[in-house]
């Protein structure tokens, strides 16, 4: 499930990605104790995913689980971003895009969507 998954979601099928994805998060998801590092690198997948494909409540909820992995990591910051940005929460949006930067200085996207966040 993994590789088919992320081989579509490399394709840019990410609608054809998400259902491969999704099943192999859960599978991997442990009822107790700690993820295995495989969890945590298709979390951000099954995030981006959800964004491409509209569902961005549930793109959000996915992108906020995948920092707590990885707080440090600009793309994640940015995904949250745009996540409430299309939730018209351009506050959020904003703190989110402003944290990517801080990252990762002059990332064209993060400053695009800061810039439509209305800074």
């Amino acid at each position: 499930m993994n590789g088919l998954g992320s081989t579509l979601f490399e394709l840019g099928q990410h609608e054809a990605a998400l259902p491969s994805l999704e099943r192999a998060l859960q599978r991997l998801t442990p009822i107790i104790g700690s993820e295995p590092a495989e969890a945590k690198a298709l979390r951000p997948k099954v995030a981006w995913s959800l964004y491409y494909v509209g569902r961005h409540q549930e793109a959000l909820t996915m992108f906020l689980r995948a920092i707590q992995a990885a707080p440090e990591s600009p793309q994640l910051h940015a995904g949250i971003g745009w996540c409430y940005l299309k939730l018209a929460q351009k506050t959020e949006a904003r703190a989110a895009f402003e944290r990517a930067l801080q990252l990762r200085p002059g990332d064209k996207d993060a400053r695009e969507g800061l810039r439509l966040a209305g800074r």
